[in-house]
């Protein structure tokens, strides 16, 4: 039997409400699924299946401002200039503050290690103005983690693109392992200009670039710290191109993917599924990427959503894709001017944490380590997930199970939420509509799917999977 919680109700009732046409698997379509027959209303079954206590606290940890090559400061359309009297990234924790993160990281790039004003001539180390901004919060402003987008562009290998990011708070300069750039100088629009540092070994390939994480803590200066690296976007050819049936040197130590950012969703192994269309840049989409392939394959990940947002704002969702690295020549002078944007506007990733301890590094790094997270396509107020055992023992998402029965709670909660229903999907990309029961054979593996209406328009969130060992 499965005991689900719905934590908000629309508010019309079941029978005033319509959903989109494409939604016909609303738990309504089963009254003894409803949220009024919900055995939530039997005060014993309450009182005697309670859920451990948590929150959610959500972060973006994959954004970029103009210390990357192709990082906009400048959203309006019209190139990549700093706003005005601002060095780069300057306000990058006022734009997370705007976003109420409780969490971000900056994660620019990591094939150049300079950053130069050509109007001025003056230049500045990467990193080191990376750890100026991170060292300065003020009052309100989220837990802020260093970070870097790592993409070989020099190996013919796949997925050569890694986000790292670390839990020291002022990581020395080891920890940034180079990759290899495009160029060995790249100018972008405007008065910036990058720079390669010759001196650092540069890394090619991911087997490279974990032996430069195991290399950092060893280094003159350095000390240890926990990291975690994710493959970005990686149902998409360019730059990821994963095949997860034959991965290639991917790092052992791996235990996260991002679904979903201003790219789009990679879930789906099958795009023509009944709700995989969402968000998907079809023209550039490769299921052997995405992560209903990868649990295929064997691999367990705990779920991640970012912005990869390259205008200096995390976990900017309200202001549509942002600008990426390619440029229109809109007034026809020859010379690029104006940037591109993507497709999506990003995501957002959730941890479940304990509601009463602190708040601090070590608390975010255990929840990614753990994978109790979800990836989210916006925040909400309160989310909970949990599943219980026939013998009464409460597994948050990410972890493994015994074979065996389980019953699921859900609780979704947020003054903007219109409706939302829910799916457990497998591995080959089928759904279990509302199920009344999760059931776990030997090699089993499913995650939930959460689909919300929320201020008109729809939302997802993916859960990080259960599976039986």
């Amino acid at each position: 039997m499965l005991w689900l919680v719905l934590g908000c109700r629309p508010a019309a009732s079941p029978e005033d409400t319509t959903l989109p046409e494409s939604r016909t698997d609303s738990p309504r379509d089963s009254p003894g699924d409803s949220p009024r027959d919900s055995p939530r209303d039997s005060p014993k079954d309450s009182e005697a299946l309670t859920p451990p206590a948590s929150r959610i606290v959500w972060g973006d940890l994959h954004s970029h401002t103009n210390l990357s090559m192709d990082g906009c400061e400048d959203n309006a359309g019209v190139g990549c200039l700093p706003r005005a009297a601002l060095l780069p990234a300057d306000d990058w924790y006022a734009r997370a503050r705007e976003s109420q993160l409780d969490f971000a990281a900056m994660t620019d790039h990591s094939e150049f290690s300079v950053y130069e004003d050509v109007t001025s001539g003056a230049r500045m180390d990467i990193w080191s103005r990376t750890l100026e901004v991170l060292a300065r919060p003020a009052q309100g402003d989220p837990l802020g983690f260093a970070g870097y987008e790592w993409t070989a562009h020099c190996a013919g290998a796949q997925g050569l693109h890694r986000t790292v990011v670390l839990e020291e708070p002022q990581p020395c300069a080891a920890w940034r392992v180079a990759s290899c750039p495009l160029k060995e100088q790249k100018a972008a629009i405007g008065k910036e200009r990058y720079y390669a540092d010759s001196e650092r070994p540069r890394r090619d390939d991911t087997s490279e670039l974990l032996e430069g994480l195991a290399a950092a803590p060893t280094s003159d200066g350095c000390e240890d710290s926990r990291w975690i690296a994710f493959v970005h976007h990686p149902a998409y050819t360019i730059p990821a191109d994963i095949d997860w049936s034959d991965p290639g040197p991917l790092l052992a130590e791996e235990a996260l993917v991002e679904v979903y950012s201003e790219h789009g969703s990679s879930e789906c192994v099958n795009p023509a599924a009944p709700y995989c269309d969402w968000n998907l840049a079809t023209e550039v989409y490769s299921p052997a990427g995405s992560l209903q392939a990868m649990l295929q394959a064997g691999h367990r990940p705990g779920l991640l959503a970012g912005t990869d947002s390259h205008d200096g704002r995390p976990g900017s969702l309200g202001d549509g894709p942002g600008p990426n690295s390619l440029y229109d020549d809109t007034d026809g002078d020859g010379v690029p001017d104006t940037a591109q944007h993507h497709r999506a506007p990003g995501g957002l990733t959730g941890l479940i944490v304990d509601p009463d301890a602190e708040l601090d590094r070590a608390a975010i790094f255990d929840a990614l380590e753990s994978k109790r997270s979800v990836a989210a396509s916006s925040s909400f107020e309160v989310l909970r997930v949990w599943v219980l055992s026939s013998t009464g023992t409460w597994h948050a998402p990410g972890e493994a199970l015994e074979p065996g029965e389980y019953r699921l709670f859900v609780d979704l909660e947020d003054p903007d939420l219109e409706d939302w229903t829910w799916e457990w999907m497998l591995p080959d990309g089928s759904a279990r509509a509302a199920p009344t029961e999760l059931s776990f054979a030997p090699g089993d593996v499913g995650y939930l799917r959460l689909r919300a209406q929320l201020r008109g328009q729809e939302h997802r969130v993916w859960v990080s999977p259960w599976w039986a060992d």
